[in-house]
């Protein structure tokens, strides 16, 4: 059989270029910055980016249609693949925001190519017998080639980032926020949820992720922002619920047992009824593959600004508990850099966990599982905490850990807990602080 061997190329990125120009037309200087027709592998994919260029040169938006219409102007609408081609290309692009990242990856399977090539033009001018000028060319051509692969590798300059930090800098000055958190006192310390970070909120067993992790998302959702909420330990349909009986501030006693209320009945069917099918607020559970790539699979699909992930610790990962928890939190460190999303996690405290009273229920050195880890990857991290006392008394408490860009404060926030009322609001000014010696990393 004939070894038939293809060069380096990666069609997903140069469809999410393509897709990436055709979404916002903005990405097209981006682009051109990086990349020329040549550094596409695919020809139809260097006729279709001709063709993008063409239409910017001449001032016409770049969509679908004018992009077909200038590939049949040219005679070269089936040469790329036709209008089914055109149609598909935006269903690669995860988001936008990351068009410089896909094409970096293109322009470096480009540069790998043309060093290939220009080592086989030695190698054919070595056999051919040509003379020393010719092979002379042929190596300095390679090693040019060559070099310019290895600065493409090359670590960046720290003070080619200047940019980036004084634009950072100008949206913050300008009230530039994170995704809200529902709790005033914790988003004033975090400045909210940012993208490309991960925080994880800790809590003992039964003290309440799952409703803290609705809460966050049903906040952002009606923020504006897009959330994919990630359950492996409930169904959809009982996050759903938790969803509106916040949402329709009903009873949860009542829901669960089918009481409700006249009244409250028909404000849960009405609520319930109005949200149907409202976009931007989408879910997983264990009957869809959890493993990080169909996670991001759904990611690329929904394209959230927030993923919450209930239970991080039960995604399908390979290996144990440990093992699951390190490896869940480096996918999601990566990924949201990757994807650019904030990412919310919830994990668990370890079920011996010290219930000093006199502390608030006591997030202490060594009670949450795997401290170390979660402190050196999360960007923030938040403990739930809750007491026999607070449980009596229908009161969360929220003790922040850690947070690396904000105003960090040690001291515990109260949150009502009440699902008679249907009250999680912060309660404020009723706050304690604590000791060094409470930070469990």
């Amino acid at each position: 059989m004939q070894n038939r061997r293809v060069p380096p190329y990666n069609v997903e990125a140069e469809t999410a270029v393509l897709g990436a120009v055709l979404l916002n037309n903005d990405c097209w200087d981006v682009v051109r910055s990086i990349l020329d027709s040549g550094d596409f592998y695919s020809e139809a994919y260097r006729r279709i980016f001709q063709a993008m260029e063409g239409l910017v040169a001449a001032g016409v938006k770049v969509d679908h249609v004018t992009l077909g219409n200038k590939l049949r102007d040219k005679g070269e609408l089936e040469k790329a693949g036709g209008a089914i081609v055109l149609s598909r290309l935006t269903d690669a692009v995860a988001t936008t925001a990351s068009v410089a990242h896909y094409a970096d990856i293109v322009h470096e399977e480009s540069a790998i190519r043309q060093v290939m090539h220009d080592a086989q033009e030695v190698v054919s001018q070595g056999f051919s017998g040509e003379g020393v000028d010719e092979l002379s060319q042929g190596l300095i051509n390679l090693m040019d080639s060559a070099q310019r692969l290895a600065r493409k590798r090359m670590p960046m300059n720290l003070h080619d980032l200047g940019d980036a930090v004084l634009e950072s800098y100008r949206k913050v000055a300008e009230g530039y926020r994170g995704i809200e958190l529902p709790w005033p006192s914790l988003d004033n310390m975090t400045a909210g949820l940012w993208p490309k970070t991960v925080t994880v909120f800790v809590a003992r067993p039964g003290t309440g992720k799952t409703f803290i992790a609705v809460i966050c998302a049903k906040h952002a959702w009606e923020k504006g922002k897009r959330v994919l909420i990630v359950s492996p330990e409930m169904d959809k349909e009982s996050i759903a619920e938790r969803f509106f009986v916040i949402k329709a501030a009903v009873n949860y006693h009542h829901v669960i047992t089918g009481a409700l209320p006249t009244k409250s009945h028909e404000r849960f069917e009405s609520t319930i009824k109005e949200c149907k099918g409202l976009p931007g607020l989408y879910i997983m559970d264990s009957e869809d593959d959890l493993s990080p790539r169909g996670i991001d699979a759904a990611i690329r699909a929904c394209q959230p600004e927030l993923v919450a992930i209930d239970s991080m610790y039960d995604l399908d990962i390979e290996g144990d508990r440990k093992d699951r928890i390190l490896r869940a939190l480096e996918w999601m460190k990566s990924n949201s850099k990757k994807r650019n999303y904030a990412s919310l996690g919830f994990a668990q405290q370890n079920r011996v966990a010290e219930m000093a009273e006199k502390k608030g229920g006591g997030s202490r050195l060594g009670t949450i599982a795997l401290a170390d880890e979660i402190g050196q990857d999360a960007q923030t991290v938040i403990a739930i905490e809750q007491s026999k006392d607070d449980s009596a008394d229908k009161i969360l408490k929220l003790r922040p850990l850690k947070i690396r860009r904000g105003q960090f404060r040690k001291t515990v926030l109260r949150v009502n807990w009440d699902f008679e009322t249907v009250r999680v609001d912060e309660i404020p000014d009723k706050d304690d602080k604590y000791a060094d010696d409470d930070i469990p990393f």
